[in-house]
């Protein structure tokens, strides 16, 4: 592990915590998020430990606990602002809150408009997903040529984070 000025960086912090979800290695990654929470700079700390654990969360399928500690995500910092919102549209479509994840789209758009640390391709990939993300959430499980049509128009977008994702959320719809 890499440190820097004494302190472990946040991105390799998340890397290494995105390795470990990937590799279905939920338990060394728990005590890795844990073990070096300190090592980060005071700055990263607490935003880094949160964001990661939560998303830990998030693929072991605790919404709640999940979603609980994104709400302590302070959004001072883009890059954790950004993810933790993404984030959490895949935690309410997951548990069925259209509404909320609606309502944070349109909130979500908003921020990446007016933010103007955020460089244009970064914009343009958040962007493109919110589009996706509120428009599945929309389409009823079986309506297959929709959901084909989506699915199309999806595989069609360059520029997109979550893409994975989502076109396993359409799949889950078609059948």
């Amino acid at each position: 592990i890499i440190f820097y000025y004494n302190y472990l960086s946040p991105w390799t912090y998340m890397n290494i915590v995105v390795v470990g979800i990937r590799n279905q290695q939920f338990e060394w990654t728990e005590n890795f998020i844990h073990q070096y929470h300190q090592s980060l700079a005071p700055q990263f700390r607490e935003n880094a430990y949160n964001y990661n654990l939560a998303y830990l969360y998030y693929n072991r399928q605790q919404y709640g606990k999940a979603q609980k500690l994104l709400s302590e995500v302070v959004f001072e910092d883009v890059f954790y602002s950004i993810e933790a919102k993404s984030l959490l549209l895949r935690i309410y479509y997951e548990i069925n809150e259209t509404d909320p994840l609606l309502a944070l789209c349109d909130a979500f758009k908003i921020y990446l408009r007016r933010n103007k640390l955020i460089a244009d391709n970064k914009r343009e990939l958040y962007l493109n997903y919110i589009k996706f993300i509120a428009r599945l959430s929309k389409i009823p499980k079986g309506k297959k040529e929709a959901l084909q049509e989506l699915l199309q128009q999806l595989n069609n977008t360059k520029h997109i984070v979550n893409l994975k994702w989502l076109q396993q959320k359409i799949q889950e719809k078609l059948t």
